[in-house]
C-alpha cells in the first residue's frame, strides 16, 4: 500500500504520508468549497473564517478523542496533539460541529443557518470517505482476519500487525459507507435549492442517522481491538457513540419534519 512517499521538491526529498496528505487536500478544498458557497449572501470572509477555525477544530478534536479514549489516559499529554499518530472521526465531528455551532450564532445571520448545517453534513460525508482511503494505505483501522475473495495483505511498513495475512478492507467498507452518505446528501441539497426546499436543514440529521448505521455495522469488521472492543453490551467504542447519535438523529427529524409540515387551514364558513 501507498503508506508514504518521496517526493523532489527544489533539490529536497520531502516524505509525505497518504493519510495526512489526504486529510490536508480535502481540508484545503472544503475551505474552498464553502468560502465561495457564500458568495451570493456576501459572507465569504465570514465562511471562510468560520471554515479555517473548524477545520482546526476537526483536527484537535479526532485527536483529542484518539488520545484520552483509544490510548491509555495516563500516556496523555497536550503536546502530543499536533502529532499524526492516529485520529477518531467521531471526534473531530463533535468537536466540530460545537465550534461551528457556536460560530454560525456569533456571525451569521438565521438565515444562513440551514445551508451552514447543509454544507457541514456534506463535508463530513465525503470526508469520512477520504479520511478511510487514507486509513487503508496507511494500514491503521485494519479489519479482521478473512478469507473472502476481496481481502487484503499488508506488507512490512504498515501499521497493522498482521503482515502477509488476509483481512477485510474494511476501511473501504467505511470510504463506501461515506461517499454513499455524501452522494445521497449531495442529491437532495441540490433538490433543496430548487423543487424541495423543505429539504433545506434536514442533511445533518439525515447523516448522522445514516452514518451512525453504517458505522455501526462496519464495526464487525474491525480488527484494531486496542480500540476498546466491550465497552457496553459488547459494543466497541464506535458503536457505543453510534448509538445515541442514531437516535439523536431521528428525533431531530421528527421535530424538523413535523415543525416544517404545514398546518391546515380551517375552511371559512360564510353565513
Amino acid at each position: 500500500m501507498f503508506h508514504h512517499f518521496t517526493l523532489s521538491l527544489f533539490g529536497y526529498d520531502v516524505l509525505f504520508h497518504t493519510n495526512t496528505l489526504m486529510i490536508e487536500i480535502f481540508a484545503v478544498i472544503s475551505v474552498l468549497i464553502f468560502t465561495l458557497s457564500f458568495r451570493r449572501e456576501r459572507l465569504m470572509i465570514r465562511a471562510f473564517l468560520l471554515a479555517v477555525v473548524v477545520s482546526v477544530a476537526a483536527f484537535m478534536g479526532a485527536r483529542i478523542f484518539h488520545l484520552l479514549v483509544e490510548k491509555p489516559i495516563a500516556n496523555f499529554s497536550w503536546d502530543r496533539l499536533l502529532e499524526f499518530d492516529g485520529m477518531t472521526f467521531y471526534g473531530s465531528f463533535i468537536l466540530a460541529s460545537l465550534v461551528a455551532t457556536i460560530g454560525t450564532y456569533l456571525f451569521f445571520p438565521r438565515s444562513a443557518d440551514r445551508k451552514i448545517l447543509d454544507l457541514s453534513a456534506l463535508f463530513f460525508a465525503f470526508g469520512y470517505g477520504f479520511l478511510r482511503i487514507g486509513c487503508f494505505a496507511n494500514g491503521c483501522c485494519w479489519g479482521r482476519l478473512s478469507s473472502v475473495p476481496w481481502a487484503v495483505r499488508y506488507a512490512a511498513g504498515s501499521e497493522m500487525p498482521y503482515i502477509g495475512l488476509p483481512v477485510h478492507p474494511v476501511q473501504l467498507y467505511d470510504a463506501a459507507v461515506g461517499f454513499l452518505v455524501g452522494f445521497l446528501l449531495l442529491s437532495l441539497y441540490r433538490r433543496s435549492q430548487d423543487q424541495h426546499p423543505s429539504y433545506r436543514g434536514a442533511l445533518m440529521p439525515i447523516f448522522m442517522v445514516l452514518s451512525s448505521v453504517g458505522r455501526f455495522i462496519t464495526e464487525f469488521f474491525r480488527g484494531d481491538s486496542y480500540r476498546g472492543t466491550d465497552v457496553v453490551f459488547s459494543l466497541s467504542t464506535s458503536q457505543t457513540v453510534s448509538v445515541p447519535l442514531f437516535f439523536l438523529g431521528v428525533l431531530w427529524l421528527f421535530f424538523y419534519f413535523r415543525r416544517s409540515s404545514p398546518t391546515p387551514s380551517r375552511p371559512s364558513v360564510t353565513v
